[in-house]
């Protein structure tokens, strides 16, 4: 195959071919959510599954739970908490929620 074949299949997506290596659970692991790329996302990530909003499947989760902690364990297996957001993330939102117990006061912002 040609450089330019090869940098046009890249292009596309397709880098789980030729003369890229990928194992074997790649395409089934959905905890391998960049390697082999498609549009759309996988059932779960990181043990939870995403929730609608807006019209977009989003994956929560704690900043706090994976900027201070190293590890996370869900479903029984252990997930390495710098991989959570890699390459492949499109978008990250943050929302903060505001408490005044005093009052019983939330709000988001």
């Amino acid at each position: 195959a040609s450089l330019q074949s090869v940098w046009q299949r890249s292009q596309e997506g397709l880098t789980c071919s030729w003369p890229y290596e990928c194992p074997s659970n790649l395409a089934t692991d959905a905890s391998e959510l960049g390697s082999c790329t498609k549009d759309d996302s996988p059932n779960y990530y990181f043990g939870k599954t995403p929730i609608q909003r807006r019209g977009e499947s989003y994956f929560t989760e704690f900043v706090a739970s994976i900027s201070e902690a190293p590890i996370l364990v869900r479903n029984g297996s252990v997930v390495e908490t710098s991989d959570f957001l890699d390459q492949f993330t499109s978008k990250v939102e943050v929302i903060l929620v505001f408490f005044n117990p005093q009052h019983s006061i939330s709000s988001p912002v």
